[in-house]
């Protein structure tokens, strides 16, 4: 079996050039996508906020959350995590487990799997959420929820970053949180950078672009759409220490779902008004990277390369 783990270690540029990546939203969802039981932790509801894990599952949550001036201070825990693959789709999923102390009835079921310790940032409905990475961590990588309209900041140390997680209802309110995260980070901000969906959502133009592409392939094989396109564009933020410095890098992942059915050809009036057209509804969702990988900080230009 492949060592996946080393993979990411060595050469990100590789790995995420061979593999389309899948985060979770938050590790409660990765749990979720490895079967795996999560660790319960106490979670203070903040006042005010809009959370999507509060609620029943609330007492459970994978994060001790702490309220800050204007957001949610994550505590920089370490969690096991590893690599599922699909090599036939070419899709990474990150896993997250308990603690090695916790007694999990899939034990057996994720031994095959290198488990390695990560940081892992969630959001917030409406909200941001913060961490600072600290340089005593036993972790050397981190992870933040998916994005599909959210934006990421990162500054200060690169041996101790400050991270963040910024979401909105309204759009025209980014760029005051983002500022508010600067302001409440207190550290050196020169080196301050935003990814945010101006800089990984795909236009209207890329959209088009991407669905005729779609049609056309669907008309080669004689096959025929039903129905629209759903499309989507995805952000992936990842980070890992090395030689004691963090350096953060993205890939763009676009998520494509529709339906077809194949043409009936000559015959098909004919086939139609006798009551025989049994052709099946094929569901297909198309899940693959637009950029494999794209340095981001502190180094990287923190746009788009290709």
């Amino acid at each position: 079996m492949p060592d996946y783990r080393k993979q990411f270690f060595d050469d990100p540029r590789a790995f995420f050039e061979r593999y389309s990546i899948n985060l979770p939203g938050n590790p409660e969802e990765a749990g979720k996508i490895g079967q795996l039981e999560l660790m319960q932790s106490t979670f203070n509801k903040i006042e005010g906020a809009q959370n999507h894990l509060a609620g029943s599952s609330a007492s459970k949550s994978f994060h001790k959350f702490k309220a800050g001036k204007a957001s949610v201070h994550v505590s920089a825990l370490a969690h096991n995590a590893a690599w599922q693959v699909d090599e036939i789709q070419k899709k990474a999923t990150l896993v997250v487990r308990t603690a090695a102390k916790s007694v999990t009835r899939t034990e057996a079921e994720s031994a095959s799997l290198q488990w390695f310790l990560c940081l892992m940032l969630p959001w917030i409905q409406n909200g941001v959420t913060t961490m600072q990475l600290r340089k005593d961590s036993r972790a050397d990588a981190f992870f933040t929820g998916q994005m599909n309209g959210c934006s990421f900041v990162v500054t200060g140390d690169p041996r101790e970053p400050y991270v963040s997680h910024i979401n909105c209802d309204d759009s025209s309110e980014y760029e005051d949180k983002y500022h508010q995260v600067l302001k409440d980070s207190g550290v050196k901000t020169k080196n301050a950078l935003r990814l945010g969906r101006e800089d990984y959502k795909l236009d209207a133009g890329g959209i088009a672009r991407e669905e005729a592409t779609v049609q056309q392939g669907l008309s080669d094989q004689n096959r025929k759409l039903q129905g629209g396109i759903l499309t989507d564009t995805l952000c992936f933020v990842m980070g890992r220490r090395v030689e004691g410095k963090w350096e953060f890098f993205y890939q763009r992942v676009i998520s494509q779902s529709y339906q077809y059915k194949n043409r009936l050809g000559r015959a098909g009036g004919l086939i139609k008004f006798l009551g025989r057209d049994n052709r099946q509804l094929n569901n297909v969702t198309v899940y693959r990277a637009i950029t494999p990988y794209t340095k981001l900080w502190p180094e990287g230009l923190g746009r788009l390369t290709s």
